[in-house]
Parts: C-alpha cells; structure tokens; sequence
C-alpha cells in the first residue's frame, strides 16, 4: 500500500545494465531516496539503494536499460517525483535543489536541459552515424518516421538525455513516455533521437526545459566516473542504408554532412583539442572514453 509520506517524496534514480560500473557517489539529503536498477552483481552502492532486475529484452542491454530510464512509473509507483540521472553525471548539491530548478510550478510534469552542444536533431543523428551507436538503416527510418510527426524534426533543438524531472504518474506522462519507449524498440536505441516527439504529446505548459551547461553547473558535473562503453556498444559498420526515402539532393547533403562529421572525428583523435572548447572536448571524450550520453 503507498504511503502518503512515501510517494510525496523525490526519488532519485539510475540504470545500470549489461556492463559493470562503479556508481558515483550522492550528496547526503534527508528529503530524497537514491535508487539504482541493475542487472550486475557485486554493485558498490555508494549511497544508493540497489535493485536487482532483469532485462526486458534479453540480448539487448542498451534498450533493455531504456525500460526503467523511460518509464519510471512501472518501477517507482509509490512516488509520484522522480529525477533521473544517468550514470556518468555526479550529482554536486542536494537534487531537491535541481527538482525545483526543473520543475517550478506545480503544473510541470516534465522538467529537462537542452542538449548545450548539439543545436539541432540532424546533428544528433549524425553523431550517432558516426561513432557507430546505431545502424544507418535505423537512423534513416526514424527520421523519415519522425519528420512525419514532427514537421521540423530535423531542425528542432535536441534537449540532453541524461537528467531528467517528471511527475511519473501522471497520465499523460505515462502516455508520452511509452510512445518514447516505442520508438526506442522499433527504431534507434539511442533514446535522444526520438525524446522529442515523446515531449510533443504534453502540452507546453506541462513542459519545462532549461539552458544549462552540460558539463558543469551549481547541480552537477558531467562526464564523472559511471559507465564506459565497450567496444561491442557499437553497431556493426555493414549495413544497409535505405536511401529511397531522400530525395537525390537531401540524399546527397546528407551523405556530405555524414562524412565531414567522420573527418572531423578522425581529426579530433589525432590531434589535442583545446579544453576551452567544450563542444570540441566533448566529442573528443565520447570517442577516447566512450561515456554514456551524447
């Protein structure tokens, strides 16, 4: 039975799957439950409480750990907040201070921070493409898909994946975030990619998303300790593109767009970026370490 006191308090929550990772540690609060899903043995808790589940789809850890991540209200129903926070982000101050930060009216039900970095949903598609996190053919169709939604997908502002605020329990979250679900399975694992038409099925007043640095703010630092990726993260680079579904001039900008990113890849592993340039820094870290968002 849910208690009253339980389910008026913040939880606070990560997902741990397919892979072993030291958890970082959480800022002492008396307001907040920290809580980690996990699949591992021998997880070193580090202030969170630790719960065991299976994956929902065996053989498939990066959607697998997107089933908690996108629908908390099937694992945390005795609360009504919950903020996510993904494995590679370290938390500097008490989270009730970030809640409120991303959730200031009662009406909001979804509080999250633009991507500071990526500045539209094509770049996102094409970093994935690049780094090899997903297969073309995959990223390809849910464009076509998405743009069909969300006229202007290719160009909205991606909003980052890695902290997120939501009144779980609310029916249109619920509704929101198991269309988000749905496009995870049938189409990119990379959940940024289809985060926006997830928040397209609230309406804006239920809607908070704020500009924050990615990597550093008053709330936390990112990347920090967490998950790395192994190499068998990435997606075999044989596959089939469909291009039949582009026009022969957005076909071939594509294709250009695709390849300068590989360059610049290429480029950035081969030589030391400055770490002034945070956009520049970040991807150099996401091709050396391999850390868990992009």
């Amino acid at each position: 039975m849910k208690s009253a006191a339980r389910s008026d308090r913040l939880v606070v929550y990560t997902v741990l799957m397919g892979y072993p990772a030291e958890l970082n540690p959480v800022p002492e609060s008396s307001d907040v439950d920290y809580v980690c899903f996990t699949d591992q043995d021998d997880v070193r808790p580090n202030g969170w409480t630790v719960r065991r589940v299976k994956p929902v789809l065996p053989n498939d850890s990066p959607r697998s750990s997107r089933h908690p991540k996108v629908l908390p209200h099937l694992y945390l129903g005795e609360y009504n907040r919950s903020l996510y926070i993904d494995t590679s982000v370290r938390l500097l101050t008490d989270p009730v201070s970030l809640w409120n930060h991303l959730v200031p009216k009662p009406e909001i039900v979804f509080g999250a921070i633009f991507h500071s970095f990526r500045f539209r949903m094509l770049d996102v598609l094409k970093t994935v493409s690049a780094l090899g996190f997903d297969v073309d053919r995959l990223l390809l169709q849910q464009l076509e898909v998405a743009e069909k939604e969300f006229p202007g997908y290719k160009n909205a502002r991606p909003v980052w994946g890695a902290i997120l605020a939501r009144r779980h329990n609310d029916r249109e979250v619920k509704h929101a975030m198991e269309h988000w679900f749905s496009h995870i399975v049938e189409y990119s694992r990379r959940d940024q990619t289809s985060l926006p038409l997830a928040i397209r099925k609230l309406r804006g007043d239920q809607v908070s998303l704020l500009h924050l640095d990615n990597y550093l703010s008053e709330f936390y630092e990112w990347p920090s300790g967490g998950y790395r990726k192994p190499e068998s993260y990435r997606s075999p680079v044989a596959n089939t593109v469909d291009w039949s579904v582009f026009e022969p001039a957005e076909k071939d900008a594509l294709l250009s767009d695709l390849h300068a990113v590989i360059a610049e890849r290429d480029a950035l592993l081969s030589t030391q970026s400055s770490p002034t340039k945070k956009p520049t820094r970040g991807l150099r870290d996401w091709f050396t370490r391999g850390t868990n968002t992009l």
